[in-house]
């Protein structure tokens, strides 16, 4: 169970790392980024996000203090969210559910990490 748990998180970081953000096939997320640090830096500060969510992906993967990554994990959607929200709603595809995916996500999260 740990390892499809594993697989699943790392899954969700990664794309939306490297496909959203890396590649930039999701552009509403560099709209987002735009939101908080202008049009011109957020080409760049996309990607650099984008960089960090494939690093939580390596980080579970290699299944290094679990605990700790399951925190950090819940710190940085908690962020991302409220930042989101205060800032771009209107950019969000689904404000009202995407806080019920993310308690699902973080829920797998801490299961991994916990158990």
């Amino acid at each position: 169970m740990h390892r499809a748990a594993a697989y699943l998180l790392a899954s969700v970081w990664f794309s939306n790392g490297f496909g959203a953000k890396v590649a930039g096939l999701v552009p509403r997320h560099r709209l987002i980024v735009a939101r908080f640090f202008g049009d011109g830096p957020a080409p760049a500060v996309t990607r650099l996000v984008g960089l960090a969510e494939i690093a939580m992906a390596a980080w579970i993967l290699s299944g290094a203090h679990r605990p700790l990554c399951a925190l950090a994990q819940a710190a940085v959607v908690a962020t991302m969210n409220s930042l989101e929200y205060w800032r771009a709603r209107d950019l969000l595809l689904f404000p009202v559910l995407m806080p019920v995916a993310n308690a699902a996500l973080l829920a797998v999260a801490f299961l991994w990490g916990f158990k």
